[in-house]
């Protein structure tokens, strides 16, 4: 680990692996306000979302059906774009949300995986 002053009150600390690099900003306290990792080539990112997830609640549920019409209609924000596109076209709509209705009470086919 190598840590190297920015500031008078922030640190970056670098943690160098086989995999890549994981960096991190702290404070004078050792809190961390930031962080971030760059992954060696052809090395598989950690799965970031569930599709049919909109409401990141960790379940694809009737509420996140809501989460996507609200979006649609109401100007609510998104929490993620990616879950919300629940039958992976590319692009949100109302196919969205019936797409995840289909699947939770009509034995519909599942979300695609991310």
């Amino acid at each position: 680990m190598i840590a190297r002053c920015v500031s008078a009150h922030h640190f970056l600390v670098l943690a160098i692996a086989p995999g890549g690099l994981a960096v991190r900003a702290i404070d004078r306290t050792g809190a961390a306000f930031d962080a971030f990792e760059i992954r060696a080539a052809g090395t598989p990112a950690p799965l970031s979302f569930i599709r049919g997830d909109a409401n990141n609640d960790g379940a694809a549920d009737l509420g996140d059906a809501v989460a996507v019409l609200s979006y649609l209609f109401r100007g609510s924000r998104a929490v993620c774009l990616a879950a919300s596109d629940v039958n992976a076209s590319g692009d949100i709509g109302i196919a969205d949300a019936v797409y995840l209705l289909g699947f939770l009470f009509a034995k519909g086919s599942a979300p695609p995986a991310p």
